[in-house]
């Protein structure tokens, strides 16, 4: 005899069979995979980014203006995070409200085949 026989689908062990669910569909025991897809920046991310812009503009200023202690130059730093950085993320804040808008308005109404939303 073959030793390969009992390895046939029809003879397979119990747990390597596929399992039937209560509803009739079978699980093949598979992994699922998720697709993302857009990609789109996150708030935090975005804050962040926007945090360090404005600091890196308070140490170009303090370097311009030859700063000469330490410091005044972490002082214009943190100037700078804190106004420029803090404006630009509140306009990242409010693009971010804006697109989340759009984006729960457009799931919620259905759409038919062949029509465009404005």
């Amino acid at each position: 005899m073959n030793s390969h026989a009992a390895d046939t689908p029809d003879n397979r062990p119990t747990e390597q069979q596929p399992h039937t669910a209560e509803d009739g569909t079978i699980d093949h025991g598979g992994d699922v995979i998720l697709v993302r897809r857009g990609r789109r920046l996150n708030l935090g991310g975005a804050v962040v980014i926007a945090l360090l812009i404005g600091a890196l503009v308070g140490l170009v200023w303090g370097l311009i203006a030859r700063v000469d202690s330490l410091n005044t130059l972490m002082l214009g730093v943190l100037n700078g995070a804190l106004f420029i950085g803090g404006a630009l993320a509140l306009v990242a804040v409010i693009i971010d409200m804006i697109m989340d808008k759009r984006t729960q308005r457009g799931s919620a109404e259905p759409r038919r085949a062949g029509t465009r939303r404005p």
